[in-house]
């Protein structure tokens, strides 16, 4: 049945009424900067002449629907972004890169010094926890399970809090390019429960678990155009690159790179794909689409699929080293 000019009428109020929500949702909107170089946490933060420094000032305030919390770009830090508040259904929470230059840099390990000789090619250092990955110059290297077996350039063995390396010189000076990094951190982006939140933008890497921690009954996130990088390669759910778990309701993970890692959710549900609608997900299930591979990783993902007959991708606690 046709609607009458009356139906007509209210259906064009309630268009205009929704749309002035959204317009006076955002219009309180402020923007914030962030600049790991050349910014203070004593500043105001709400311009690009007197921005904040530590990702963890994001963390001392909160945030209205329309905020926007902007990272310079060339920035580098090896801090756990936090998510801090949550946005609306109209109106979400973008945190994205400004300026211009390579992408904003989180790093979940730390850079390393003061090695000391063991002996021979072995060096060592304090380190209370034992770290998921140790890397040389960005290459990720070979974890041992004996300290005999630290016979060759980036191999490494973590005992009773000391870090041992093989290195055929100082690692000061033999290792530069930044040096060596060990994880520290679990993730590099932590959602944090909270929902209608965009971040995009920014490249991400190096972490103890999930670079990104999508999960906790969140609602309404996306992750978009990041680069995810060298995250822990063992084989299992808590390791992958993006954790979405069945709690997490309509988020989506699009435009992404995924380099030395994997994606994959809990429970075993599609992570490269549609994620299966659970009875607590409501009308609209969580996905990941457009996520490009790097030419090595999507060869791996070719014979992963071989290996397990599984179209629809990876499957927390099961699969391939990806």
């Amino acid at each position: 049945m046709k609607a009458g000019p009356t139906m007509r009428t209210i259906q064009r109020w309630m268009a205009v009424l929704a749309m002035l929500a959204v317009w006076i949702g955002g219009a309180d909107a402020a923007t914030y900067y962030v600049d790991s170089v050349a910014g203070n946490d004593n500043n105001a933060g709400t311009s690009i002449s007197a921005p904040w420094k530590n990702l963890t000032k994001i963390g001392s305030r909160s945030y209205q629907p329309g905020d926007k919390i902007l990272l310079k770009r060339g920035s580098l830090w090896r801090q756990t972004l936090t998510v801090p508040s949550s946005g609306s259904t109209a109106v979400p929470i973008v945190i994205e890169a400004y300026g211009s230059g390579p992408r904003p840099n989180l790093r979940g390990a730390n850079l390393l010094s003061g090695f000391t000789q063991h002996s021979g090619n072995i060096w060592k250092l304090s380190l209370a926890s034992s770290p998921t990955q140790v890397f040389f110059n960005e290459v990720r290297g070979a974890k041992q399970t004996t300290l005999s077996s630290v016979n060759a350039a980036r191999k490494w063995y973590w005992s009773g809090g000391i870090l041992y390396v093989y290195s055929a010189g100082s690692p000061a000076t033999v290792y530069t390019a930044p040096g060596i990094e060990a994880t520290a951190r679990d993730h590099a982006v932590n959602f944090n429960s909270k929902s209608n939140v965009i971040v995009r933008g920014l490249q991400l890497e190096k972490t103890r678990g999930n670079v990104v921690f999508m999960s906790n009954t969140i609602a309404n996130c996306t992750l978009e155009d990041c680069i995810l990088l060298q995250g822990p390669p063992d084989p299992s759910a808590d390791n992958a690159a993006v954790l979405l778990s069945s709690n997490s309701v309509a988020c989506e993970v699009k435009d992404c790179d995924r380099r030395e890692h994997r994606l994959g959710q809990r429970d075993r549900r599609p992570g490269l794909g549609r994620l299966q609608r659970d009875s607590d997900q409501g009308p609209r299930p969580s996905r990941v689409r457009q996520l490009r591979l790097s030419q090595r990783d999507r060869e791996r993902e070719r014979l992963r699929l071989q290996h397990f007959g599984n179209p629809a991708g990876d499957h927390g606690g099961q699969g391939g080293n990806l």
